[in-house]
């Protein structure tokens, strides 16, 4: 349990953070005085540095589990930093807000991301060993799962609640819990005390079951980075649209940050539990493809109103968990490993996320509604060497 509770705290504190940070951009009293090139650069960087935080803390982990290192591995320490790093990057937060100092908000964000990519990546290694495409499923099939998608989905939720109240209360809500998790984790993680299984071997050869199919790895990772650019695009320029056109207040925000997150819950379980037959692979990409023209018809159909943008939402989040779980578990399955390829998908994944938001600070003048179009563009673009990735790794007969 204390490892779900660090787990828990980890994803929760990657979305709960999110309407606060786009309501304090909209007000502009953090980045007062600033020119409009500046304050959409620092909303560019504000927006990157949780998920590029998060590749760099899951590539931390996997630089601990491989060569010398590997045999002394400690996931109890790990999960201990990545808690005790959460509550250092929220307090660095909180000072940001409180003090109006745009860099200790920067910060604060790049050290919460940081610290939540060590603590799933080292919750990842409490899980036993075996083929990918197998972790994938058990990951779905067991604790972990439903525990991370309550945190997904609830993270911008409570966010929204939060920072309606106050803005210094979202990042003190991440202290208390990432000090909670750390007490917990210390109190309750001893030695034959934890209550889940114990980590990967030490040595990497015992979770390489499967031999790497490079074409197909090279095809899927390509389709993986795409969807991630077009994502992180889709994202940032959704959450200015929702707050400049419609109005939207924190909460209002958090909400509609939620619903599609829960779509994209349901339908990556969806994928992930669907084996590998063809039948499953035609829906990674019909997945891909609806997912990525629902956020284009919000943008460009005239009459499309505020009410009509939460089913849309909902139904993006909802074919975007299929086509994002699909290619991911293809992808770590192409591989051939299973801790190792997954936390490699997830740090490939989250650098991509990342420099899509960058970017979108470089086009910070372009309208919303035209940059939705653009990243839809790129992530429809990912379909074909999606497309190309799953034929060329062939399917199996659906488990």
């Amino acid at each position: 349990m204390p490892i779900l509770a660090a787990l828990f705290v980890a994803v929760l504190s990657l979305g709960l953070s999110h309407p606060l940070v786009v309501a304090l951009f909209a007000e502009g009293r953090i980045v007062e005085g600033l020119g409009t090139t500046a304050q959409s650069a620092l909303l560019g960087l504000a927006f990157a540095a949780l998920p590029f935080g998060v590749g760099l803390g899951v590539l931390a982990v996997g630089a601990s589990r491989t060569g010398s290192r590997a045999a002394a591995f400690d996931w109890r320490t790990m999960l201990l930093s990545g808690a005790a790093g959460l509550a250092a990057g929220s307090a660095l937060t909180w000072a940001g807000v409180h003090l109006e100092g745009i860099m200790l908000l920067l910060a604060g964000r790049l050290v919460v991301g940081a610290a939540a990519g060590v603590a799933i990546a080292a919750a990842l290694t409490t899980m036993d060993p075996g083929e990918a495409a197998d972790l994938m499923a058990r990951w779905a099939a067991g604790l972990i799962a439903p525990v991370a998608a309550i945190a997904f989905v609830g993270g911008p939720a409570l966010g929204g609640v939060l920072a309606g109240i106050d803005p210094e209360t979202p990042p003190v809500a991440t202290l208390c819990l990432a000090l909670a998790a750390f007490i917990w984790l210390r109190r309750g993680t001893a030695e034959g005390r934890t209550a889940l299984a114990p980590p990967f071997a030490a040595d990497p050869g015992d979770v390489d079951r499967a031999a790497p199919r490079g074409s197909a790895a090279a095809f899927l990772g390509a389709a993986w980075v795409l969807q991630g650019l077009g994502w992180g695009l889709a994202v940032s320029f959704a959450s200015i649209r929702m707050v400049g056109a419609f109005g939207l207040s924190p909460l209002g925000l958090g909400l509609f940050g939620a619903v599609a997150a829960l779509g994209a819950v349901v339908g990556g379980a969806i994928a992930v539990r669907g084996g590998n037959g063809r039948r499953n692979r035609g829906a990674v990409i019909a997945g891909a493809l609806v997912a990525f023209s629902l956020p284009v018809a919000a943008s460009v159909l005239p009459n499309v109103g505020l009410a009509l943008q939460w089913p849309l939402a909902v139904a993006a989040g909802l074919f975007g968990g299929v086509a994002a779980a699909g290619t991911c578990r293809r992808f770590v399955e192409a591989m051939g490993e299973a801790e190792a390829g997954l936390r490699r998908a997830l740090a490939i994944g989250a650098f991509a996320f990342a420099a899509a938001t960058l970017a979108s600070a470089l086009l910070g003048r372009v309208p919303a509604e035209a940059m939705i179009v653009v990243a839809a563009g790129v992530d429809l673009l990912a379909i074909l060497p999606l497309a190309a990735g799953l034929k060329a790794a062939g399917t199996r007969p659906a488990a």
